[in-house]
Order: structure tokens, then sequence, then C-alpha cells
């Protein structure tokens, strides 16, 4: 299927088997009863509302015979490029050992689609600390992801406008401190929040987007909730459902609707919001439509119906 004029996204589905295994982040820490079943039906909740608005899916399901327990966080999954025209996965170099399989996967899944990998040597954490204007790159490092991997990643990433600028502690990813939302006609709004910097870092993204795109403050507290990590698809944000109703109006009235979806365990358990979920395919050309969700969305449903309720 030609999907160069669609938003596409990387997903991979929740394991049978999902539990808590590393516990990293503050959302994570402690909490051991997820539902593989609600997490399933969480996902798929996201997939059917991106398919909705117009996105396509493309799926890489969990390997039989092995839980890996993070990978359906997919933008840490790495970046696709089509620079000079030829595309290419680069695939991550996750910080957390229970993480750290998942390459492997991750490559032979693409080798499968007939694309190109190419791994990072430096602990990177993927798309999750690259945030993507419409004039340049933002990348993002520390607490995860070390600073090298900006040498490393930019020979193989479309222009050479870019910035770097470190993270603090809970914000473990810049997609948790910025988020650029685009509008229908093209416009972009971008969010940030302040306190997810260290030193001078808000004021240089602030400096970098001026005259280019629109910047809204968002709190600490909707950034803990997730709103940095909401994901815009067609000019509709997909939102997390603690954010506030201010935020949400804010954004509204810069001509971006909002959509509320619930994440009681992919979220409230698991730590990572629908930005987290998926990784987005930038001018990805095609596939065989077996890889995609719209193909799959049957099998999947059946198999929420062989999840247990509670971690096994």
């Amino acid at each position: 299927m030609n999907l160069k004029d669609t938003p596409v996204f990387l997903m991979s589905y929740p394991p049978r088997g999902w539990r808590i295994t590393g516990g990293k982040n503050f959302r994570s820490a402690g909490r051991k009863s997820p539902s593989p079943a609600g997490a399933l039906r969480e996902w798929m909740a996201l997939a059917g509302s991106i398919q909705a608005l117009g996105g396509e899916i493309i799926v890489m399901a969990p390997p039989e015979g092995q839980t890996l327990t993070g990978m359906m966080y997919t933008a840490n999954a790495g970046e696709f490029s089509m620079f000079r025209d030829q595309p290419l996965f680069l695939i991550s170099n996750m910080s957390v050992a229970h993480r750290k399989a998942e390459a492997d996967v991750i490559e032979a899944f693409w080798k499968r689609a007939g694309v190109p990998v190419w791994r990072i040597e430096s602990i990177w954490e993927g798309q999750a600390d690259i945030c993507r204007l419409p004039h340049g790159l933002v990348y993002t490092y520390g607490p995860r992801s070390e600073e090298a991997f900006c040498n490393e990643v930019a020979p193989h990433l479309k222009g050479n406008n870019a910035i770097r600028v470190p993270l603090v502690d809970p914000f473990f990813h810049g997609d948790l401190a910025l988020n650029c939302l685009t509008r229908k006609d093209g416009s972009a709004l971008v969010l940030i929040c302040p306190d997810a910097f260290d030193g001078d870092g808000c004021e240089t993204v602030r400096e970098f987007c001026e005259g280019f795109v629109e910047v809204l403050e968002m709190s600490k507290a909707d950034a803990l909730e997730y709103a940095g990590n909401a994901l815009c698809v067609n000019g509709t944000l997909l939102l997390p459902s603690g954010v506030s109703e201010s935020l949400a109006d804010q954004v509204r009235a810069r001509g971006i609707a909002v959509q509320r979806l619930h994440f009681d365990e992919l979220l409230g358990k698991g730590g990572g919001g629908p930005r987290c979920l998926v990784n987005e395919l930038r001018e990805f050309p095609e596939i065989d439509d077996s890889f995609l969700y719209r193909t799959q969305r049957t099998a999947i449903e059946a198999l929420a119906n062989t999840y247990p309720s509670a971690a096994e």
C-alpha cells in the first residue's frame, strides 16, 4: 500500500504476559498489578482513534516465546528516515537492561518489511528524544539518552537545523517536555514545559521556535499527566484524561481539536502515553498490506478475549 501522503505510525501491541518489569519511571515504579487484557483494549482504542482520524498503523507483533514488556512503547524503537530518498530505520540503544533485547526484534521486523536498518551505539531511547518542528529538530538528552547520540543520528536525518537541550528528572524523555502539534492547515503549535529543562534549555527552545512556530506553555502538573505525550493526528489531539481542561481549552482555542483517551493500564501503571505508544514514520513510502492494522485488526481483537485480566 502506498502511504506517502498519510500519517503512518509503528505500533506493537502488549504481549499476553505483560507486566511491570523495570518500573524505571515515576509512573511505573511500585505499580505491580497490571491487566494484560485491559492494556490491549487501551492499545486498540488508541489504534482505532488513529485510524478514524485518517492515520495508518504498521503493526510489529510481540515475539512468540519472549515477553518483552516495554516493546509496545515504540517511540523508543528508533527513528525512520528517507534521507537521500532511501528508507532507513535507525535502531535505538536502550539504557535499561530489560529492554536491550528489543533491538534484535526490531531489526528482524524491518528486514522482513524490506527496510534497511542502522544501529546507534550511543545510549539513545529513540524518537522519544527527537522533537520535529516545521523548520528543524530538537534533540533532548539526559536522564536516559546520552548527548553523544545527537552526533550519530544527525548524518542520517534530513536538515541541518537542529539544537540539543538537556532534561532534568523526572522528565526522562523529551516527549514529556515538548510536543509539536500540527493543525489541519499545516501550521504548528509547540507545547513546552519550562520545568523539564536544565539550565537555559527552555529559553534555547523558545528562541529556536521564534518566527517559525507558536509556543504554548504547559504547567509541570499537566506535563506530569503526559500532556507532552499526547498524540496529534490530522489536527486532532489524542489527550490523556488526566490533563487539565484548562490546557485542553487553550489548545482548542488555537485551532486543534481534542479527543480524550483513558490509559489506566498503559500510562497509569506502565508509564507510557499515546506518543510513547507510537513511532511516527514520516514520509514512509509503502509496505505490503499484511503489515497494516486494518488487515490484522480482527485477529488482534480476537486475541483480546484470550488475555488474562490480571498479570500471571
